[in-house]
Parts: structure tokens; sequence; C-alpha cells
């Protein structure tokens, strides 16, 4: 299926009247492919357990959306607004991120493969227990946000904000953290074998976890 104009138009409306005209776009378990939803206002739509495949949605407004236990796959989201967003349960293949307002989303449980989350803004997100495998969180602001217990498999932090972020019991082995920039707020029990020390260009500078830990403090 697709989100159809006159769905759109509808939702905005509803949007737009505090919810006393037009009608909330509400689908579940819907199939969304091969579709350009670049600029959409899906401010405060439900599509749980959506799956979305080639889906243009670049500079969309998606704050508060509603995409728990979704699954997106070539998914374009780059600038797209996703405040508050509830993404708890998502499972995001070859997506792309890129500039992302993302502050307040909740990802709890996510799980990230080949993403890119550069640039993103995720201050205060609840990233508990995410799994990101080979994702790029370069120069993304993660400030505030909880990543406690969260598996970052080889992932880019390169210039990335963690001030006062929550890394309890988080994984990051393999993370590139060359200019890794701020302090977080607790890293007890943090787990790391390895991580790169290479600048964006250069060969890998392969350390030791107590690389890590130099630049988280201790």
């Amino acid at each position: 299926m697709s989100i159809t104009d006159s769905e759109l138009a509808n939702h905005r409306r509803w949007v737009d009247s505090s919810g006393s005209a037009g009608e909330r776009l509400v689908h579940r378990a819907a199939q969304v492919r091969d579709i350009d939803l670049t600029g959409a206002a899906l401010r405060r739509a439900r599509l749980i357990k959506a799956e979305l495949v080639n889906v243009q949605l670049a500079s969309a407004d998606l704050s508060e959306v509603d995409l728990l236990e979704a699954v997106l796959h070539n998914v374009i989201l780059r600038m797209a607004n996703l405040r508050n967003a509830r993404l708890a349960g998502i499972y995001m293949l070859h997506c792309d991120l890129t500039g992302a307002l993302m502050d307040g989303a909740d990802l709890a449980k996510a799980q990230l493969h080949h993403v890119n989350v550069s640039g993103a803004s995720l201050r205060t997100a609840n990233l508990v227990r995410m799994e990101a495998f080979h994702t790029s969180f370069a120069k993304a602001d993660l400030s505030g946000a909880d990543l406690s217990h969260t598996l970052l498999s080889e992932p880019d932090l390169r210039e990335a904000d963690i001030s006062a972020a929550v890394l309890d019991g988080a994984s990051l082995t393999g993370a590139r953290i060359w200019n890794l920039r701020g302090t977080p707020a607790s890293a007890a029990g943090i787990r790391c074998d390895w991580v790169d020390l290479s600048a964006p260009g250069d060969e890998p500078h392969i350390a030791g976890p107590q690389a890590l830990r130099g630049i988280l403090g201790g």
C-alpha cells in the first residue's frame, strides 16, 4: 500500500486543528514501498509495526511519530524532524538519517545495521539496549543521551559529542573515536576490546581499550 495524498492532507488538517478537523494518519503493520514523501507533514502519525522500503522522507516532519517495532529498509531521513519520536524496537537497514533532529526520541532496543546517523542531534534520546552494527554517529550530538547497555559494534564516533551521556554497561568494541568530545555522566562497566584512533582518510590506528578509558576520564 501507499500513503495517499488524501490521507496526508487529512492528517495535516488534523495536526493544524489540534484534532478538531481532518483525520489522524493511523496504519498498523502497513507496507509502504517506493514512494517519495520528501518534506511530508507526518507529525504524530501512527505507523506501528509498519514496513517501509525505498521511501524518501528527507526533511519530513516526523516529530512524535509512532513507529514502534517498524522495519525500515533503504529509507532516506536526511534532515528529518524526529524529535520525541517513538522508535522503540525499530529495525533499520541501510537507512540515512544524516543531520536528523532526534532529540528526546525513544530508540530503546532498536537495531541499526549500516545506518548513517552522522551529524544528527540525539540529545537526551533513549538508546537503552540499542544494537548498532557498522553505524556512523560521526559528529552526532549524543549529549545527555542514555546509552546504557547499548551494543555498538564498530561504530563511527569521530567528533561525536557524548557530554553528560550515560554509558553504563555499553559495549563499544571497534569504535572509531578520533576527536570524540565531552565527558559522559557515567560509564560504569563499559566494555571495549579495541578502538580505532585514525582520523578521517587515514589508515586504521588500532589501540587497546585503555585509549577509550583515557578519553572517558578513566
